[in-house]
């Protein structure tokens, strides 16, 4: 048996290393060429993103793998008769299978900590590289062109000089909605990540403004600040807490709550004894209902941090636990067709359930383990070819 499961394993990690590495290949040529072609970046740039988008790489292509690696070696245990001699040797099919099911079980932990290192650490990380290598962008056109514009914000900045440390001299800018012009002796840019979408300031120091031609005001210091949400990747600036920071966070967005809703009752207490009914039209009452809602909806957020990552990590062993006893089920030695028709029922089933899920869970309808509906179902479904298996 100790021959029977080394043999197994081998050639299922062999495989399984294999496709894990082109499939990486393949997705990091595609996200190069997004972020290259789609959103302008320079290809420098664009590389220093790779590291930071490791994790969530490995925990979209690793489920993949582990239903590739499956379903192809035990397709090719098919075709060479070996589950019949199993079976004639006394072995039933899934002691043949349980291998391979420990494996996959083992790297659903490693997928579980990819997936919670990619939506927490990775996401800022990649955030991070990219504002800080706009700014990076930005400067080096203002030190070459002496000019930035962006379309967008309707901005155009212009500098005399930029030097080495980073400071502008003799700065212009323009907006042209509403239409206000400025000069300043000198100014700097800074990024502020923390905020959402992260915002490029432009801070000026002795800023002469003139608004209209109608009014000309003299500033010590003015900050200008351009949100760079356009310049995110796919799926912007958002992200998940890690895992062991998801009772911290709650807690801080329940006080944040308990504190925005003892402050509104305080104001309806006042309107309602002073009988000042009018106040309640005045447009910050509607931002506040609207701030408390938010509060409630990143609190779903975070409570769906845990289950997420563990209930997306684990697909690695519910994909083999379909996939493998589905592609024996076949009975049909071709690697291509056994790979699709195992990965059929996780496209039709498994995602629509697992978007669902995390819909739900969002929007605080269900419980945030409701992102486990798709592995229960799969689930589910394996377990019925097995019985199908062990009967025929």
């Amino acid at each position: 048996m100790k021959i029977l499961t080394r043999y197994i394993l081998s050639r299922f990690l062999m495989i399984f290393f294999t496709v894990l590495t082109v499939l990486s290949v393949g997705i990091i040529v595609i996200f190069l060429s997004q972020a290259t072609v789609k959103k302008g970046l320079p290809l420098y740039l664009a590389l220093r993103l790779i590291p930071s988008s490791i994790p969530n790489l490995l925990s979209i292509a690793m489920p993949v793998s582990c239903l590739m690696g499956g379903t192809f070696f035990y397709a090719k245990m098919v075709g060479s008769n070996e589950i019949i001699a199993l079976k004639a040797m006394g072995v039933p099919p899934w002691k043949a299978f349980m291998p391979v099911w420990i494996a996959t079980a083992i790297l659903s932990g490693v997928a579980v900590l990819c997936n919670d290192l990619g939506f927490s650490w990775g996401q800022k990380e990649m955030t991070r590289v990219l504002v800080s290598g706009t700014e990076e962008m930005i400067l080096g056109k203002l030190a070459s062109d002496g000019k930035f514009s962006d379309p967008q914000n309707n901005i155009v900045l212009s500098v005399g000089e930029v030097t080495k440390s980073g400071d502008l001299q003799r700065v212009k800018f323009t907006v042209n909605n509403p239409p206000v012009e400025g000069e300043a002796e000198s100014g700097r840019l800074d990024v502020n990540f923390e905020s959402n979408p992260p915002v490029l300031r432009i801070e000026f120091n002795g800023l002469l403004l003139d608004a209209n031609t109608a009014m000309v005001m003299q500033r010590e210091k003015t900050v200008q600040e351009i949100p760079l949400d356009q310049f995110a990747l796919g799926g912007g600036t958002s992200h998940y807490p890690p895992m062991k920071e998801v009772k911290n966070v709650l807690a801080s967005i329940r006080a944040e709550e308990e504190k925005d809703r003892r402050e509104n009752a305080v104001r309806t207490a006042f309107a309602l004894i002073k009988g000042d009914y009018t106040s309640w039209e005045d447009p910050s009452w509607g931002w506040r209902w609207d701030h408390e809602e938010y509060q409630k909806y990143l609190y779903n957020r975070a409570n769906l941090a845990t289950p997420r990552s563990f209930a997306a990590g684990f697909t690695c062993f519910f994909f083999t636990w379909i996939g493998i006893p589905l592609a024996v089920w076949l009975n049909c030695s071709d690697y291509t067709t056994s790979f699709f028709v195992s990965f059929l029922p996780t496209l039709i089933v498994y995602y629509p359930l697992l978007m669902f899920g995390y819909s739900c869970a969002k929007s605080g309808i269900t419980p945030p383990e409701i992102c486990w509906i798709g592995n229960i179902v799969l689930g589910l479904i394996g377990f019925w070819i097995l019985k199908k298996i062990h009967k025929h």
